[in-house]
């Protein structure tokens, strides 16, 4: 998993860049996909929508969401070659 330019191998090295938690209840609403084939080995994936936080002990939180795989084949397997994500909050909620 990356985030800010961080790469995190395991749970236990992204849990220091989550204070609220990374077991919160959450919910993803997507609005929207669209899939890109840019070769016989290259692609990507674009996913949009809302993205809902209901922690036990606290409020709920809304951010719009929107993430990206590039994706590359190797042999007969494709492989996420690059994943990136970006969210905003949501303020009138």
């Amino acid at each position: 998993m990356a985030a800010i330019g961080r790469v995190f191998r395991t749970t236990e090295d992204l849990k220091p860049m989550c204070p609220g938690g990374i077991e919160a209840p959450s919910r993803f609403d997507i609005e929207g996909t669209e899939a890109h084939v840019l070769s016989r080995d290259h692609g990507y994936i674009v996913r949009w929508g809302i993205l809902t936080f209901e922690p036990v002990d606290g409020p709920q939180t809304r951010h719009r969401y929107a993430s990206t795989d590039i994706f590359v084949r190797t042999g007969q397997e494709w492989k996420i070659a690059h994943h990136a994500e970006s969210s905003q909050a949501i303020k009138d909620q």
